[in-house]
């Protein structure tokens, strides 16, 4: 299944989730399909790990997944996937850098994520982008 958030036909997007190209809306569209926020794209026995790129937090143009040999997947158009070793290999002028990674655990893939938890997430997101962009220390 293809997902991206415009309206556009043989697309998919999580009902409820802002349909625009934002870090925090393609975190919370992941979210609900079970995945959290992570620190890097290592692998880790018992998760799957996608990998969000872009050009800025408003502007997320693609996304990889890491599969189970540890190798990474991307799609290329509507007919090419490639496959690659690491998440930096398809940085590039035109997808930009790593913006996030993300994981969820394999065995609850398909268990349903409650709304309350990825709003969480979200605003968490947010927080860390406010602080991050005003140069702000985090309180303990």
């Amino acid at each position: 299944m293809n997902w991206w958030p415009g309206n556009v036909r043989g697309y998919f997007w999580p009902e409820g989730v802002p349909r625009d190209n934002s870090l925090a809306a393609f975190v919370w569209a992941f979210g609900t399909l079970g995945y959290e926020l992570c620190t890097d794209g290592e692998f880790e026995a018992g998760y799957q790990k996608i990998v969000l790129y872009g050009h800025n937090v408003r502007e997320v143009t693609h996304a990889a997944r890491q599969l189970p040999n540890e190798l990474w997947t991307s799609k290329l158009g509507p007919q090419h996937d490639i496959w690659h070793e690491h998440p930096d290999s398809v940085i590039c002028s035109t997808y930009g850098a790593v913006l996030a990674f993300m994981r969820r655990s394999i065995q609850d893939s398909n268990a349903p994520v409650c709304r309350r938890r990825i709003q969480s997430v979200v605003g968490r997101l947010f927080g860390g982008l406010r602080r991050l962009l005003t140069g702000q220390q985090r309180s303990h």
